[in-house]
């Protein structure tokens, strides 16, 4: 299968729930930096490590079915970490 009869088929997200969805990955973020401080990952072995576990987290919700607002928690953590990640790296103070 072509991937553009692919994407035919798939439903579509719209501004709406991306901007939904943005604005719950800012309060995400910003819950975590009032919790734990904005100090910048060590390495990418860490970013790594936290991403596999958060990653493995969300695969427990899909294989037992969990709820969506499960989920989408699992998912909102692996993107905080992973943007975490890109402000370390952009912080400038660390050599990946």
């Amino acid at each position: 299968m072509q991937r553009k009869d692919f994407q035919k088929r798939r439903h579509v997200a719209s501004r709406e729930t991306i901007d939904q969805a943005i604005a719950e990955l800012k309060t995400a973020y910003d819950r975590v930096l009032a919790q734990k401080g904005s100090a910048i990952f060590a390495s990418g072995h860490e970013v790594h490590g936290l991403i596999k576990e958060e990653l493995d987290e969300f695969f427990d919700e899909v294989k037992k079915n969990g709820s969506t607002e499960r989920k989408v928690a699992e998912l909102l953590d692996i993107a905080v970490v992973a943007l975490h990640g890109v402000a370390s790296l952009h912080s400038g103070h660390i050599d990946w």
